[in-house]
């Protein structure tokens, strides 16, 4: 990634710790230079975006969000509704992250608004190798705005 451009700010909405040690570990061993900020569920990731004013005006960073499905108090599906009804979040990349295979569950996300919709691997090989197309896709060939 270049020096000159703004590393790009991860959100990850998941409640699993174990998960979220497993992603810092393959991004780290990546090169990853970014930061990634970690929620246990889409309330808190709710809160944060709005709490930081992530998308508002005048409020500088590049931000991806991947989000779980299954998740406590508010999930992934209900996150990802309130952040497309939102103008000043609607705009932000949101990849799902989840367990689910099921082609009814991955077009329910693209009807809400997913960017993309990826199946979790749970070895650390594969998301390592899922990671490495991951950066090199959203983080070297797309263009993220500045929320």
């Amino acid at each position: 990634m270049s020096k000159d451009i703004e590393p790009i700010s991860i959100l990850i909405a998941e409640d699993d710790n174990d998960y979220i040690i497993l992603v810092k570990e393959a991004l780290s061993e990546l090169k990853y230079d970014g930061s990634v900020k970690a929620f246990s569920n889409g309330e808190e990731l709710i809160n944060f975006l709005r709490t930081e004013r992530i998308g508002e005006a005048g409020q500088a960073g590049r931000v991806l969000i991947i989000l779980d499905l299954n998740m406590p108090k508010k999930d992934g599906h209900e996150t990802l509704k309130e952040i497309r009804a939102n103008s000043a979040l609607r705009r932000l990349p949101v990849v799902v992250m989840t367990i689910s295979t099921d082609p009814k569950e991955v077009a329910r996300c693209y009807s809400e608004g997913a960017n993309s919709f990826i199946t979790k691997p749970y070895d650390f090989d594969q998301l390592l190798s899922t990671f490495t197309v991951f950066k090199e896709y959203w983080f070297e060939k797309v263009k993220i705005p500045l929320s």
